[in-house]
C-alpha cells in the first residue's frame, strides 16, 4: 500500500550518506532497537546487516546477548544507551540525554538522526510483529 511505500521512503531518507551518522552507526540502531523489542525478523536480519558493515563477528555477538556488553566506543555507547531509552521510555529523555550526546561529538542534527531512526525502528518491529513478519 501506498502508505508502507511512504514508511520506506522515510527509512531511506534517514539513511541519507549526506546526514551525520555512517551505516555502522544506523546498523547498531537498528539492531539494538529490534532486540530490545525482541522482533526475530528485524534482528536477525539487521544482526546481518551489522556484521556486513562491520566485519566484526565480536561486536555482532555482544549486540545480541548484552548491548550492554558490546565492545563500542564512547560515543557509539551514548547512541545505543539513548535508542534504548526511547525504546523502553521515550518519556524519560531529559536535556541531560541530549547533552551526554553532545558530548561525545553529536550535534543536534545527529541526535535528530539517532532519534529518528531508533523511533522508525521501534515503528517497523510493531508492525513486523503485528502481522507475523518473520515468525515460523
Amino acid at each position: 500500500p501506498n502508505a508502507l511505500h511512504h514508511a520506506f521512503a522515510t527509512f531511506g531518507a534517514l539513511m541519507d550518506p549526506k546526514l551525520p551518522l555512517n551505516r555502522r552507526q544506523h546498523e547498531l540502531i537498528a539492531t539494538v532497537v529490534s532486540q530490545q523489542n525482541c522482533t526475530r525478523y528485524c534482528s536477525v536480519s539487521h544482526r546481518e546487516f551489522l556484521r556486513r558493515a562491520t566485519g566484526d563477528e565480536a561486536l555482532v555477538r555482544a549486540i545480541e546477548t548484552n548491548s550492554a556488553d558490546a565492545p563500542l566506543t564512547e560515543a557509539e555507547r551514548e547512541m545505543v544507551d539513548f535508542a534504548v531509552q526511547i525504546t523502553r521510555d521515550a518519556t524519560a529523555i531529559t536535556p541531560q540525554h541530549h547533552a551526554r550526546l553532545r558530548a561525545v561529538g553529536f550535534d543536534d542534527l545527529a541526535i535528530l538522526q539517532i532519534t529518528l531512526i531508533a523511533a522508525w525502528f521501534n515503528y517497523i518491529n510493531r508492525v513486523a510483529d503485528t502481522l507475523g513478519v518473520g515468525r515460523d
